[in-house]
């Protein structure tokens, strides 16, 4: 048995409304044990015995079925979201109020094609794995130069981001 970290993406904010009872009870009725969400934007962790390939196929229809709309996300075994936890971060903030981010995405090469696809002059961010960690300047985590080019790129790239204090709390799920 593993448990594993789902992060959907869009939810609550690009039009597809769901509470976090909905989701919870749509991974429960999939088979999934011991599911628990975190916030209203579509984290959830939970137990299956199942490897990734399954429990994503699995909660994908369960998805379907429940919302009637196909739902992007992305999963993540125990271990390979845990090697993902930045410590420390890997990006000083500058003086002034900052906060982190974690954009997700399915795999490193997919990152790669990302962050080849930014432009050169966005604000500065790391790429490690699968996982690009970036800063925005307090109230601007959708305005900025990065936020923007990676909202526009994520029609063509699945991803979704987090603010590290979210990543957090998912992590104490673990």
């Amino acid at each position: 048995m593993d448990r594993f970290v789902f992060l959907l993406r869009g939810v609550n904010v690009g039009g597809l409304k769901m509470s976090m009872a909905q989701l919870s009870a749509a991974l429960s009725d999939a088979g999934f044990a011991q599911v628990r969400t975190v916030l209203a934007t579509g984290n959830a962790v939970f137990d299956s015995p199942q490897d990734s390939g399954q429990v994503l196929q699995c909660a994908h229809q369960a998805l379907q079925r429940k919302f009637g709309v196909p739902v992007q996300c992305l999963l993540y075994p125990r271990a390979g979201f845990r090697a993902l936890l930045p410590e420390p971060f890997p990006l000083e903030p500058p003086t002034g109020d900052f906060h982190r981010y974690m954009s997700f995405t399915r795999d490193p090469r997919a990152a790669r094609a990302l962050a080849a696809a930014l432009p050169g002059d966005v604000e500065q961010y790391v790429l490690r794995g699968p996982v690009l960690y970036w800063l925005a300047a307090k109230g601007s985590s959708t305005s900025s130069q990065l936020a923007t080019a990676l909202q526009r790129l994520s029609k063509d790239h699945l991803l979704t981001t987090r603010n590290l204090n979210t990543v957090h709390k998912v992590a104490k799920l673990l």
